[in-house]
């Protein structure tokens, strides 16, 4: 992110900076892939319809891709899609689960709020988290987040979808829960550029 200094802290606690009228300028090309694809759905709107979202357009992005749809009764976000590689790198298939079920009530609370705030702002939110590995695997790994909003066929929040990129090949070390984004900067919908970002 080479605007990580332009925006304005948020006034909510999220600890996230707020970027107005510019596209997110992102590094990986998978990334810049889903937000270009995401941005050409919106036929228009804030948001892309659910039913718009083409699996075919967005390919290379599938293996780290996931879904949380909103259970606006409840208050929380349920996982109902995650590619192979995500579901490698925890160890076990993540749909079905919710935020707390996968990260507990501390770390999954705040990241289940972040998720709620890019489906009801709505906002598409970019970010970055750093852990250790666990056992003595050594070095750090490091995990990106590409969140972006989804409306159902009324318009209506349907919840968030994204990529989480992580930096190791989660084969070849031990399962581990990546941990919430330190840094995200969050780009609200209506303010976004009517022109399409770079792919």
């Amino acid at each position: 992110m080479t605007d990580a200094d332009a925006g304005i802290p948020a006034e909510d606690g999220s600890g996230e900076i707020v970027m107005r009228g510019q596209w997110p300028v992102l590094e990986d090309e998978i990334c810049r892939l889903l937000l270009h694809r995401w941005a050409a759905w919106r036929q228009g709107g804030l948001v892309p319809r659910r039913s718009a979202v083409d699996p075919a357009a967005i390919v290379p992005c599938l293996p780290q891709l996931w879904i949380f749809r909103l259970d606006a009764g409840r208050g929380r976000m349920v996982c109902s899609l995650a590619g192979d590689r995500l579901n490698e790198a925890w160890g076990f298939s993540i749909i079905g689960k919710d935020p707390v079920g996968l990260w507990g009530a501390e770390d999954g609370g705040f990241i289940n709020a972040r998720l709620c705030r890019v489906a009801q702002i709505p906002a598409l939110i970019y970010g970055r988290s750093g852990f250790t590995p666990a056992g003595d695997v050594p070095g750090s790994r490091v995990a990106r987040r590409l969140m972006l909003p989804l409306c159902d066929d009324t318009g209506a929040p349907y919840g968030a979808f994204g990529v989480t990129l992580l930096d190791f090949d989660p084969r070849r070390h031990e399962p581990q829960a990546p941990p919430p984004m330190m840094r995200a900067w969050r780009y609200p919908c209506a303010d976004l550029p009517a022109t399409l970002p770079p792919a």
